[in-house]
């Protein structure tokens, strides 16, 4: 007897013996999305160098030539490379225990202002500008990324009051007046969001106020300590139970001056790659300040506890490792 096959069942079948080549080539375009996003942060890193050296870039590509008395710099090479570990903590403990120990993180102290924006230049592309401002090229998302810390810079731009879309690619900025910037380093590269002018129009500059901050790359939370402020990290209690606890801090601290790392009545100072480990000792409260005019700060790492229990604040690791 000859068996009858519905529309769509042979469309299906074909489908499921597919499956695994479906699956190959998701893994695929993941990787190849990765590889793209490398290559725009070689490109923005790229085109911070040839500001820096003078050289026009026109048409989005670099014009010929040098610019006189220009020196050729060493190609670089992919900007996720970290010289300098942060201790580990304990991101990924047997139980996770914020919500029993009651954990909140608190900022106190007002975020300062930045300086005016520098001078503005119209870019040889279809939508970009440049703003000068290497006061601030520390936090900016290029050295910060080149430390392995992502798209993390807290820098704000906005066009008459209009916060513009962050951690921008070259393609949102230059071929797209929808209101995108990055902050690359010395410059601050954005287009308006409609029109190419700034004509009668006011941009600003600021420092994001969120506790956390999503971080551009993935939307990790991370905690900035700006000058004149300080972060406190406050547990309702630590059960005994839970075993001895060990509080680990790796920070990043730039500008001028230390940053204070205190847990309890234990006081250090520490700038540059900053590694912090405490005992706990019954005390209930971290605290991160800077002093007015002194330097920021960029959490990385914070973890309270041991292997087996421990409070995870804020990790990489944490990050990668949450459903």
């Amino acid at each position: 007897m000859p068996v009858r096959h519905d529309a769509m069942s042979l469309p299906l079948l074909l489908l499921a013996g597919c499956a695994p080549d479906l699956t190959a080539l998701e893994q695929r375009q993941k990787e190849l999305e990765r590889e793209l996003t490398e290559l725009d942060e070689e490109l923005v890193a790229l085109r911070e160098t040839l500001d820096e050296a003078g050289i026009e870039v026109k048409g989005g590509r670099p014009a010929r030539g040098k610019a006189r008395g220009a020196k050729a710099k060493p190609a670089r090479g992919k900007a996720k490379a970290r010289t300098n570990e942060p201790p580990e903590g304990h991101q990924t403990p047997q139980t996770e225990r914020s919500a029993e120990a009651g954990l909140s993180v608190t900022r106190t102290g007002r975020v300062p202002a930045l300086p005016p924006p520098g001078n503005v230049e119209r870019t040889a592309t279809a939508c970009g500008f440049k703003l000068e401002m290497p006061e601030l090229k520390a936090i900016s998302d290029y050295p910060l990324n080149n430390r392995g810390l992502g798209k993390s810079g807290p820098v704000v731009l906005s066009v008459d009051g209009q916060a513009l879309e962050a951690h921008a690619f070259p393609k949102d900025y230059e071929e797209r007046c929808g209101g995108a910037f990055r902050h690359a380093g010395t410059v601050v590269l954005f287009s308006t969001p409609d029109t190419p002018t700034l004509e009668g129009r006011e941009v600003g500059l600021s420092l994001d106020p969120r506790v956390p901050l999503p971080r551009g790359d993935d939307g990790r939370p991370m905690y900035w300590v700006y000058p004149g402020t300080e972060l406190s990290v406050h547990l309702d209690a630590w059960d005994p139970a839970w075993g001895e606890a060990q509080v680990t801090i790796g920070a990043l601290v730039v500008g001028t001056g230390d940053a204070t790392f205190a847990v309890g009545d234990t006081v250090r100072r520490a700038a540059g790659a900053a590694a912090i480990s405490e005992p706990l000792n019954g005390a209930t409260g971290i605290r991160v300040s800077s002093p007015e005019g002194g330097p920021y700060v960029l959490i990385d790492v914070l973890t309270i506890g041991n292997p087996d229990d421990a409070v995870v604040v804020t990790g990489g690791r944490a990050w990668r490792a949450s459903p």
